[in-house]
């Protein structure tokens, strides 16, 4: 289960993008599948999340 993020939420494989903003992101990481194996996105992956969210089960 991976919840809803932003609006508009588009998952492919893996990779998640959400919000209006990352739509341009995510059409050229469409045309371009490697993109995050070079820079400037080389290691992205690596840096640590200032905040976590959790979901509560009732």
């Amino acid at each position: 289960m991976r919840g809803v993020f932003g609006v508009p939420t588009f998952c492919y494989g893996d990779e998640l993008f959400w919000g209006d903003d990352a739509t341009p992101l995510f059409g050229a990481f469409l045309n371009d599948e490697d993109m995050f194996t070079r820079q400037p996105y080389a290691g992205i992956d690596q840096v640590q999340a200032s905040a976590e969210r959790t979901v509560k089960k009732s």
